[in-house]
């Protein structure tokens, strides 16, 4: 069973609620760039640093893989193994 879309809000206290409210939040895009570059970053931590394994796990082509450290700054060499070559 599904609550209805009030459901949460009823358990919030008004203060909490306000509180909530009042936070200001990231653009969609922002959060969802900060959740990939993490779910990046634990995929490499997970296959210890082996960037073909994080590519498996995250269902993402190598080369792909590379433009998203390029872009979020993530150094391959810090996760004990040198970056390999996509094969071309």
């Amino acid at each position: 069973m599904v609550p209805h879309a009030g459901a949460f809000e009823e358990r919030l206290s008004d203060e909490e609620l306000h509180r909530q409210k009042a936070r200001p939040r990231k653009a969609l895009a922002d959060e969802l760039r900060d959740l990939e570059r993490l779910r990046i970053v634990d995929a490499l931590e997970a296959a210890g640093g082996v960037q073909s394994k994080a590519c498996e796990s995250l269902g993402m082509p190598p080369r792909t893989l590379f433009a998203k450290l390029r872009a979020y700054g993530i150094d391959p060499q810090a996760f004990g193994v040198a970056r390999s070559r996509p094969k071309r």
